[in-house]
């Protein structure tokens, strides 16, 4: 009972790093039935609670379930099946803040950590970060951060 009794907990503990909220401005397309159908598609991916529609810029806002381990290269390739474009992204995210060559910021373990822009972090830690990418999505541009205890 003993050695169980680590392993259910850790079934309980929410991911430690997790997407929380996605919204993705998609390239203008005459394929108006790519778009119409990116919610749906984007509803078939373990971990994603809902996904929306919205016009002006045509974007899809992507809300997570608590405790996912969904990836942004996930969501990205579901955009890209059909050959729709993605202008930027937005993101709010928990992860890990660390310094390697410059503050870095990774979402889930084994993820290639996304480079910093914007005001130094105070520690290196765990934190929520809200911000945005541009192609090709390789460093966030921060607009908040909330450093966890």
């Amino acid at each position: 009972m003993l050695r169980i009794f680590p392993l259910w907990m850790a079934l309980l503990t929410p991911a430690l790093g997790q997407l929380r909220e996605v919204t993705i401005e998609l390239r203008p397309t005459e394929c108006v039935t790519c778009t119409e159908s990116l919610p749906e598609r984007m509803k078939r991916v373990r971990g994603v609670a809902g996904a929306e529609m919205q016009e002006t810029p045509v974007r899809v806002i992507v809300r997570l379930e608590t405790g996912n381990r969904v990836r942004l290269t996930r969501l990205l390739d579901v955009v890209r099946q059909d050959g729709t474009g993605i202008v930027k992204v937005a993101l709010r995210a928990a992860g890990e803040l660390f310094e390697e060559g410059g503050w870095r910021f990774r979402v889930l373990a084994g993820d290639r950590a996304l480079e910093w822009r914007g005001v130094a972090p105070a520690k290196p830690g765990r934190a929520v970060v809200s911000g945005w990418l541009a192609a090709p999505f390789e460093a966030i541009e921060v607009e908040s951060v909330e450093v966890e205890p």
